[in-house]
């Protein structure tokens, strides 16, 4: 099982191919921890993990994989701050 978490980590394979399971809670939730972000589940319909800013935007978002959220994160996190300003 760590092998799986491992190449879903370094985006190697798409977590979109694998049902819920409590390894997928496992990868989501180091997803979450890694970027200081609330894991809220698992989006069946869109085949995605769902996360929750809640340190700065309050925004949730989707994303299948580290580099995934953490590309929505910065995104979201720089419209918000442009919003603030203008």
């Amino acid at each position: 099982m760590r092998h799986l978490i491992y190449l879903l980590e370094h985006n190697m394979i798409d977590s979109s191919a694998l049902p819920l399971t409590e390894d997928n809670h496992e990868l989501g939730q180091k997803i979450a921890d890694a970027i200081g972000v609330r894991l809220d589940g698992w989006w069946e319909d869109m085949n995605a993990f769902a996360f929750t800013d809640i340190h700065d935007t309050k925004s949730s978002f989707v994303a299948k994989n580290l580099e995934d959220a953490k590309k929505k994160l910065v995104d979201m996190r720089a419209r918000f701050s442009k919003a603030k300003k203008g």
